[in-house]
């Protein structure tokens, strides 16, 4: 055989090794599966499955992934949770749509808990559990239907605490306790009425903290599971819709973001030792 048809073998050969090759990594492809684009929905992180689980939320119909939202516009029912690596849609059945709602996740009976929000011109007041399978309907009872509010869970005593909102006419400042079975108020009295504000659990000191509010709040609370203290009138400057979370392993509770009285945003970072704000 001589070196032009070996040469033409060869080349034929790499060809279809390069062909099989395209063929499997083309059976490889796996398509990617996300939740449309949205805005004033909630998340928690379920530690017991490793997931973040999101619910719900208002779209203006902008782009998504598969799943049978891609294009959805108006308020959003879905339940989506994600691995670290991708989102899968895990539910559209459970609560109503809805967004500016709240939610937190309860490590000791291992549910992620949901609140209140607001759709359709109504103002929600009932409470439910995702168990990683199945949405529960478990109180409409408690707090009175109000969005804006803000949750956290207080592990040491195994409750879910509850604070303020809005129902379009009334600002509230009442503190309320979930603990699995029933709402129970807690307190009248601490900070002022409020909405958009954040909280976060530290787990450390064993108190539940709070900062800011609508529209120009910039006091700091802590809530000790009988009392609400003033902890600091300084710090971050007043504002809303900002974020907290709990940093466990260096024992700070971190701050970003929000919206001053003016409705400029803010993309400054602070961090609550328990003592000061840096």
């Amino acid at each position: 055989m001589n070196s032009k048809l070996l040469t033409v073998l060869a080349a034929a050969l790499l060809a279809v090794s390069f062909d099989a090759a395209l063929v499997a990594q083309a059976s490889s492809w796996q398509e990617r599966v996300f939740p449309t684009e949205r805005n004033q929905h909630a998340m928690a992180y379920d530690s017991q499955r490793d997931r973040t689980v999101m619910f719900g939320g208002y779209s203006g119909g902008g782009t998504s992934g598969t799943g049978g939202t891609s294009g959805t516009s108006g308020t959003l029912g879905d339940t989506w949770e994600w691995d670290g690596t991708s989102w899968t849609q895990v539910a559209t059945t459970g609560p109503s749509a809805r967004y500016r709602h709240a939610m937190a996740y309860d490590s000791q009976r291992g549910v992620t808990v949901l609140c209140g929000g607001y759709s359709s011109n109504t103002y929600r007041g009932d409470t439910w559990e995702w168990d990683g399978n199945t949405w529960t309907q478990v109180a409409t009872t408690g707090p009175s239907a109000r969005r804006y509010h803000a949750m956290a869970y207080d592990s040491q005593r195994g409750v879910i605490v509850l604070f303020g909102g809005w129902d379009g006419s009334n600002l509230f400042g009442d503190t309320w306790e979930w603990d699995g079975t029933a709402w129970t108020q807690r307190a009248t009295t601490g900070p002022s009425a409020r909405e958009r504000h954040a909280m976060a659990y530290d787990s450390a000191r064993g108190v539940t903290g709070m900062f800011g509010g609508y529209i120009s709040i910039g006091d700091t609370w802590e809530w000790d599971g009988s009392t609400w203290t003033q902890v600091a009138t300084t710090g971050p400057s007043a504002r809303f819709w900002h974020a907290m979370a709990y940093d466990s392993q260096r024992g700070v509770t971190v701050l970003f973001g929000g919206r001053n009285s003016n409705h400029n945003y803010l993309g400054d970072t602070q961090e609550w030792d328990g003592s000061a704000w840096t």
